[in-house]
């Protein structure tokens, strides 16, 4: 057999076994995990519904320039669903007008940047059912650049999908601190 040809076949060969060993999330909510010709199906019911959850502002704390904080979001009714990837989110200010504030996924250094190990980790399926309560870290600096000021955000609408419908949730805390991101930029970590 000719180098040409085993190259080729060895080529296929990597193709393949990639392909066997590929783990998919599909559209609907349906986790197809295939190692061998034999694969398992898990189906998990469509994302969850806005309308059953709860989010809660939990205030940041900072060091350094940057702030921590979280967002708890609670699944108060409905059916057993499933959370995964990030969340969108949307910022307006207290008279509802969208701020122009930019949410980011990857520190720009790629150092991880969350107190919780598991916010710094790839999206991972969160299974939810009523009680449970999954999470969203994120980052921001406190230091003005320029003139970007910061703005003080009121109210964040997050959206478990693109084209989903928003819940939002207030920012004020009984701590008196404010949301303002600087810069016009958050980072956010996917739901864990």
């Amino acid at each position: 057999m000719s180098r040409g040809l085993k190259s080729i076949g060895i080529f296929l060969a990597v193709v393949l076994i990639f392909s066997l060993s590929h783990h998919k999330i599909g559209t609907s909510g349906t986790t197809t995990t295939s190692s061998n010709p034999n694969s398992t199906t898990t189906t998990y019911a469509s994302t969850c519904a806005p309308s059953d959850l709860t989010a809660t502002f939990i205030s940041g704390q900072g060091a350094g320039g940057t702030i921590y904080g979280q967002w708890a979001i609670a699944k108060n009714s409905g059916a057993n669903c499933v959370l995964y990837g990030y969340a969108i989110a949307t910022y307006q200010d207290s008279l509802g007008a969208v701020l122009p504030i930019h949410v980011t996924h990857t520190p720009l250094d790629h150092v991880a940047w969350f107190a919780d190990a598991a916010a710094n980790k790839a999206p991972q399926l969160v299974p939810m059912h009523v009680g449970s309560v999954a999470h969203i870290d994120f980052s921001y600096t406190d230091v003005p650049i320029g003139n970007s000021g910061c703005p003080t955000v009121a109210v964040v609408s997050l959206q478990l999908h693109s084209g989903g419908t928003t819940f939002s949730m207030n920012t004020s805390t009984t701590s008196g601190s404010l949301f303002a991101p600087c810069a016009g930029k958050t980072l956010m970590s996917p739901f864990f």
